[in-house]
């Protein structure tokens, strides 16, 4: 009895090996790695995509305020108004 039992054990094992063989071997778990990879690449897009999103709409708003957009330009474009003028400083221990 006892060595039926031990070369049943045995059986189940080496079918439970077989099986995990084949399934880690197999053209579909090669595909469920790959998609499995794809699905994580395209959830950190989407996520990175959000925060750019939530960048954009953030940066629309301000646009929308004068005082904002007057600060952009002045400081971006080097603009001012007419009857303004435009002094410019070097920050101490530094030369041009």
């Amino acid at each position: 009895m006892i060595g039926k039992k031990a070369s049943g054990k045995n059986l189940l094992l080496g079918f439970l090996f077989l099986v995990a063989f084949l399934f880690i071997f197999s053209k579909g778990f090669v595909k469920l790695a790959r998609n499995s990879f794809k699905l994580y690449s395209v959830k950190k897009q989407k996520s990175e995509l959000i925060n750019e999103n939530k960048n954009l709409l953030r940066d629309m708003e301000l646009i929308k305020k004068n005082e904002y957009l007057e600060h952009f330009a002045r400081i971006n474009y080097g603009l001012k108004k007419d009857a303004e003028i435009e002094y410019r400083f070097t920050p101490p221990g530094k030369s041009e």
